[in-house]
């Protein structure tokens, strides 16, 4: 079992890993920034991005995603790969434009008044409702095991509503991350992350980001041109009545 990125998913997936989704996890989780006094307030043709992880990974494939809404082109950009440890050097060297990070980081670092947003899932109108990680079982795991994969998925559904219910939840949950050594820094900062985000995503807005990704994917090139959207989505899906998972 494992909490992924659908974003990060979807490609191995297609390329032969077996891997089936029961439950959204949240919405979210990452921005583009620029430094504050650059005077860039969105993308433009020509900037160069730096990306944490690899070119053709996760957050170079959400970075397309933003571009692709804002009507550019994967080759309108420069694409500079960098490590978590180096991007906002880069960008402070003025080595890359924008940077694309996780929100972990992002928001840190506009805390700080290092960075300014310009570009989210977390909040934007376009990014904000979607479901941006899941709950990953490998498929022969799931036949062989049904009821263990529904139990899991009935405990992860009731602390995501747990979760979304109030700050003092959060700021428990967060405190137990930090304790179990899950997560770093301080627990108001964690908790503060936590309520950026939507906890307790139904079976439609799986559903529905699941289909939308897939289909910019197909558009980019990043999935197969020829792929069926609604038979990927229900080779990947396993789907519960949520209103019989609630405790």
């Amino acid at each position: 079992t494992a909490l992924g990125m659908l974003t990060d998913w979807l490609p191995s997936i297609q390329n032969g890993v077996d891997l089936r989704f029961s439950i959204a996890l949240h919405t979210g989780c990452t921005s583009a920034a620029v430094l504050p006094d650059s005077g860039i307030t969105a993308f433009q043709k020509g900037q160069r991005v730096g990306v944490v992880g690899a070119i053709g990974g996760v957050y170079h494939n959400i970075a397309l995603r933003f571009i692709a809404h804002d009507g550019f082109k994967a080759e309108d950009f420069t694409w500079v790969s960098l490590d978590p440890g180096t991007i906002l050097k880069a960008l402070q060297e003025g080595q890359v434009d924008v940077i694309v990070a996780a929100d972990q980081l992002i928001v840190q670092w506009e805390d700080d008044g290092l960075v300014s947003t310009i570009r989210s899932q977390t909040f934007d109108d376009d990014f904000k409702n979607e479901a941006c990680c899941a709950i990953g079982f490998p498929g022969e795991f799931v036949e062989e095991n049904p009821v263990t994969v529904l139990k899991i998925t009935r405990a992860i559904y009731n602390s995501a509503l747990w979760i979304q219910e109030s700050d003092a939840n959060r700021k428990e949950a967060a405190k137990l991350l930090i304790d179990g050594g899950y997560a770093s820094g301080e627990v108001d900062y964690n908790a503060r992350l936590l309520g950026t985000m939507k906890y307790g995503l139904d079976n439609q807005d799986l559903e529905k980001s699941l289909s939308d990704i897939v289909d910019e994917f197909v558009e980019l090139e990043i999935l197969n041109p020829d792929t069926d959207t609604e038979a990927f989505k229900n080779q990947i899906l396993i789907k519960y009545d949520l209103k019989l998972l609630k405790e």
